[in-house]
């Protein structure tokens, strides 16, 4: 028999209560750090510009720190479901009832009812006021969290990973904007032979970058994040 999911009522991800590790710390870059990173984009440490790289994969990295596995990211997509599908069996859904859900449900139902209702945005309203104030009738909330459970059910593979795709596009900017050239993805080594690690050098950069922000990361899911980012609207040319 299945374990019983957890729905993590009430959790949204930022307590105490949430953190299975200890609050994140900041990221410090050592000046042989720098030197190593300011080499692979041609930048003399001793120059300003090694100032503005630091400052810039400082904040970069702060900011992976601070949000991941935070917030909706806290939870996986099975206690998000187990959430909504015991929400439906209450007598009566409203704010009060939606608030008691963990992070990642509520925000599944409030992006369903933005795909279903899009005229919510159209007039200006806000779906999140609009919640807290009641002004959702109970018929439309339960589809709402009936289409949120079967997109759920629908979604396969490895959870999504926002705040690492987001950094790694932002350092593929770091790099292009030093070195004027675009990002570029390969796995292929000089050998020809296929590598786990990215093997271009806006690859090899951001690879070094992670070892520093969080060595956690597995090398396929940056080649993933760097494939996200090459194939984005939001690649920027240098």
């Amino acid at each position: 028999m299945p374990r019983k999911v957890d729905p993590h009522w009430g959790q949204d991800g930022y307590g105490p209560e949430d953190d299975d590790d200890q609050p994140w710390t900041p990221v410090e870059l050592s000046d042989a750090e720098l030197a190593e990173l300011a080499g692979m984009l041609d930048i003399d440490p001793a120059f300003p510009d090694a100032v503005s790289l630091r400052a810039s994969i400082t904040d970069i990295g702060n900011s992976y720190r601070r949000w991941h596995g935070r917030g909706a990211g806290a939870f996986r997509r099975e206690e998000a479901r187990a959430a909504l599908e015991e929400l439906l069996e209450f007598d009566r859904i409203d704010y009060a009832a939606m608030t008691a859900l963990n992070e990642r449900a509520l925000q599944c139902v409030h992006d369903s009812l933005l795909r279903l209702y899009p005229e919510i945005v159209i007039s200006g309203d806000s779906v999140t006021v609009a919640l807290m104030e009641d002004r959702i009738d109970e018929a439309t909330l339960r589809r709402a969290i009936g289409d949120a459970i079967a997109r759920l059910k629908a979604t396969k593979g490895p959870e999504r990973e926002g705040e690492l795709a987001w950094a790694v596009a932002e350092l593929c900017e770091v790099y292009q904007k030093a070195t004027g050239r675009r990002a570029t993805h390969s796995n292929k080594g000089d050998d020809l032979g296929y590598r786990q690690e990215p093997q271009s050098e806006a690859g090899k950069f951001v690879s070094r970058c992670f070892r520093i922000i969080d060595d956690g990361v597995r090398p396929h899911q940056i080649s993933r994040a760097l494939r996200h980012y090459i194939n984005s609207p939001r690649r920027q040319r240098p």
